[in-house]
């Protein structure tokens, strides 16, 4: 027998052995196949195997039928492409089952050994497409993310150290409530505060040091959000991100899913996320602590989900556990977060206070202390 390491992996479901084995006879020159009589069993292999590229469910099965189980496969394995078996008489079902299932497709009873492979072979493809977009979105075009906001940094520090914060605030809470696709909600952070650079340096110092603005310098604050969003509305694959960061200082509905499973809900979720964020920041800069900004926030008719918030009770105790030190420039690794606002010798800011000592901004420090138009050693924070 060959090989089937490399094999795609599939799941054959359905509570008759014979169709079972004749599935298997036709499929096992090409995959490596995996054979459940139940809808029950199927799930206990996904939990236990937790990757199949492809599951197949008949229709008719006691106790769960297919469609019923295909759809709880999509909450816990949601790459598996999911086809589902049926008879004719059974058509009209299956048909519902791919519009609201998101089923890929159905194969009616009897198929020819033909057929059934091609479909198996356009479903594998269809699960190399899913998978390649999101390592596109979520390395590719997020390192590229990466590097605008990094160019923000040059440009505006102050805002560019509190895109750092907020962005680790959210980062807190997609990892504290194991939330899918965090991605998304990280370029949003790293982006939400690139309509900056249309704002005076008067504005952007006022705003992240807690002084009170004008109307009209407010009214220039308001807008950066919308402009930030049409920046961002022009790169392909981000119109979801574009709307979460127009969102920013809109009022959301607290009732969220914390389970996203469309483009709508992917919205009001990041738009919470990135709100919270922001709220805790604008605390922060006044003088509190995250803990008592969190709780500040769970007040009543804040329009802010609680459960978010109720994420950050042991925040403090997590910030810590860090250890402070100074350091010069050469020193600086990416684990380090800075602990101070720090300065050219003419007093000119470079970097600001929460900012990560990405290699960027190590660069341009180090720069700086060799042509000897840096105060240091600055004072910084490292997770111990």
């Amino acid at each position: 027998m060959s090989d089937q390491s490399n094999f795609p992996r599939i799941l054959c479901v359905d509570d008759e052995a014979l169709v079972l084995k004749a599935l298997k006879r036709t499929l096992v020159k090409n995959f490596d196949v995996t054979l459940a009589h139940s809808g029950k069993e199927a799930l206990e292999l996904i939990a236990k195997e937790k990757t199949f590229h492809i599951v197949l469910s008949d229709m008719l099965m006691p106790e769960m039928d297919g469609a019923t189980l295909l759809k709880e496969i999509k909450s816990i394995s949601p790459d598996s492409i999911r086809i589902l078996l049926t008879g004719v008489a059974d058509l009209e079902t299956a048909m519902k089952a791919v519009n609201e299932g998101q089923i890929f497709r159905f194969l009616t009873k009897p198929y020819s050994s033909d057929s059934l492979t091609k479909t198996f072979q356009a479903a594998y493809k269809q699960y190399q497409l899913v998978v390649a977009e999101r390592e596109l979105l979520a390395k590719t075009l997020s390192g590229s993310i990466d590097v605008l906001a990094e160019i923000l940094s040059l440009v505006s520090p102050t805002a560019f150290s509190r895109t750092s914060r907020i962005k680790r605030y959210i980062k807190h809470m997609t990892s504290s409530l194991k939330l899918e696709d965090t991605w998304r909600y990280e370029v949003a952070a790293s982006l939400s505060q690139i309509g900056s650079v249309t704002l005076l340096p008067t504005i952007i110092q006022k705003v992240y040091s807690g002084q009170p603005l004008t109307t009209s310098e407010q009214e220039a604050f308001s807008s950066h959000p919308a402009i930030a969003s049409t920046l961002i509305s022009k790169i392909p694959r981000l119109g979801s991100i574009s709307e979460i960061i127009l969102n920013q200082n809109k009022p959301i509905s607290s009732d969220i899913s914390l389970a996203p499973d469309c483009e709508s809900e992917y919205i009001a979720m990041g738009s919470q996320l990135l709100q919270i964020a922001l709220g805790i920041d604008d605390k922060v800069i006044h003088g509190e602590t995250v803990y008592g900004a969190s709780h500040d926030l769970l007040k009543p008719n804040n329009h802010l989900n609680s459960k978010l918030l109720e994420t950050f009770d042991s925040y403090d105790d997590l910030e810590k556990k860090v250890l402070l030190k100074s350091v010069y420039a050469e020193e600086l690794t990416p684990a380090m977060i800075l602990d101070e606002d720090v300065e050219a010798t003419t007093g000119m800011l470079i970097a600001g206070k929460g900012q990560q000592a990405t290699p960027m901004v190590k660069e341009k420090l180090v720069r700086l202390s060799r042509a000897e138009s840096l105060k240091e050693p600055f004072r910084i924070s490292v997770n111990c």
